[in-house]
């Protein structure tokens, strides 16, 4: 019995290192330190901090990999501890963003992934997380649904349940960017955006926001701008809703409040109120934000790094 126990324990342990050597994927080793960046854009998860075991990069690797190849773009995660240490004595705190911000869209342009894409930093130095997208990933998700996906990311991160995070973060954009797949308004916009050759999203949402104006001012809609045909349509109304009133309505009653009583059957003397008591009553509103607390905001942003537009959003502890 123990025999097989250990036969099958032993094929699972080849079978998982079969993998990781089949798929190309190696586990990365330092802190992260840009001068020592290595990258291969054929690897997605960048474990420099350490939070992760071997079988979870590859089970992530797997994840991203076959999620991106769905959607058409690029999923990236890397985890860090190099981070911000240029930054001057006691002036790190509450720019973290920012340079989360340069620190993960340079890797993005440096390891040469594809035109649209999205990278989720988790920053364990300075203990905060950063999400970027470029290319169409901006299109489908905005600055709205970043803030949303960092909101879902969080939780796993604040818990220190750092796969937890980053597979919520995966499944979040399958599922964010599926949906508008399958929306004919984000068809025309993924149309536009590769029939344009664009790279800019800020540019892209000018030309895109014009167009559909410019197709709102040829719908039969845009007649009732006029102000004469406005007042015209006004009046009509008007009359109408007087005749329909006038038609309408009825005699008005003639009996009194005192038709139906006979004399002397009602002989109020006295009439008061009297105060007797308060009754106050108060309730403890608890403000406790408890696990899983929402952190400090950065908002989200559009920026160029390395010549490509990006944006994105973070969250500090």
């Amino acid at each position: 019995m123990r025999k097989n126990i250990f036969k099958k324990l032993a094929l699972l342990s080849t079978f998982v290192v079969t993998s990781v050597f089949a798929s190309g994927y190696t586990p990365v080793s330092g802190d992260g330190n840009p001068d020592d960046w290595d990258i291969d854009n054929s690897q997605f998860v960048y474990d420099y901090a350490d939070i992760l075991t071997d079988e979870e990069e590859l089970e992530l690797q797997s994840m991203c990999e076959s999620v991106g190849k769905k959607l058409g773009m690029d999923i990236v995660i890397v985890s860090s501890l190099e981070l911000g240490h240029d930054a001057p004595d006691g002036q790190i705190e509450g720019i973290e963003n920012s340079y989360r911000q340069e620190y993960i869209t340079q890797f993005y342009v440096e390891g040469d992934y594809a035109e649209s894409g999205i990278i989720y930093l988790m920053d364990i130095d300075y203990d905060g997380i950063y999400i970027a997208r470029t290319g169409l990933a901006q299109v489908y998700i905005d600055d709205y649904d970043n803030e949303k996906l960092l909101d879902a990311v969080w939780e796993g991160y604040y818990d220190y349940d750092y796969i937890e995070s980053a597979e919520t973060f995966i499944e979040e954009v399958e599922d964010m960017v599926g949906d508008r797949k399958d929306d004919s308004e984000f068809e025309e916009l993924e149309k536009l955006w590769n029939e344009g050759g664009y790279d800019d999203y800020d540019e892209f949402m000018g030309v895109y926001s014009d167009k559909v104006y410019e197709a709102y001012e040829d719908t039969f809609f845009t007649k009732f701008q006029n102000p004469f045909l406005c007042m015209i349509i006004g009046a009509v109304i008007a009359l109408i809703a007087v005749l329909i009133m006038c038609f309408s309505s009825r005699p008005k009653m003639t009996a009194g409040s005192r038709t139906y009583l006979k004399n002397g059957s009602l002989n109020i003397l006295h009439r008061f109120d009297r105060f007797t008591h308060t009754t106050t009553t108060t309730r403890q509103v608890n403000t406790s934000s408890g696990s899983g607390g929402g952190g400090s905001r950065g908002g989200s942003s559009s920026f160029r790094s390395g010549g490509r537009s990006f944006s994105g959003g973070g969250r500090s502890r």
